[in-house]
């Protein structure tokens, strides 16, 4: 059982009594997806960022139909998933205009190609590994994906 944790943010409190390992099914069959369930609503499933030059052309090619479906939201589901953790760079990029440091002594400079505008969730859990961490601790210092 993952261990009880509270969160307190702008007078609320979460508590969150975690959850068993098994209650997190591996559908490693799909690692790379893109789909759009609903209206203006992107899925992105980065299970594995390997080998880097199919997970590169898989995000861009899919920041490329996300802008052409003019999408206003997009999931980034990187609850199992990982490895290779410099191609975060390349995917962080896509969701940020700013500069950010991937680590202590990188920084990134970006261009503006194929970059989202709108709302980004990211959904991340105890599969989340490696490269996919990463991505979520430098989206939530750089980005709104977190923010309200």
């Amino acid at each position: 059982m993952v261990s009880t944790w509270r969160a307190c943010r702008r007078g609320r409190c979460i508590i969150d009594n975690g959850a068993h390992w098994n209650q997190f099914p591996k559908h490693e069959n799909e690692p790379l997806k893109l789909c759009f369930p609903e209206g203006k609503i992107a899925y992105m499933k980065a299970g594995k960022y390997t080998p880097p030059k199919e997970f590169l052309l898989f995000i861009d090619s899919s920041f490329t139909e996300i802008l052409n479906r003019q999408s206003d939201y997009i999931i980034i589901d990187i609850t199992e998933g990982g490895g290779f953790t410099i191609l975060t760079d390349s995917f962080i990029s896509y969701i940020t205009d700013h500069s950010f440091c991937n680590l202590e002594k990188k920084m990134i400079r970006l261009s503006r190609s194929n970059q989202f505008r709108g709302k980004v969730f990211i959904l991340a859990g105890p599969r989340t590994y490696s490269a996919s961490s990463r991505l979520t601790a430098i989206a939530k210092c750089y980005t709104d994906a977190y923010r309200e």
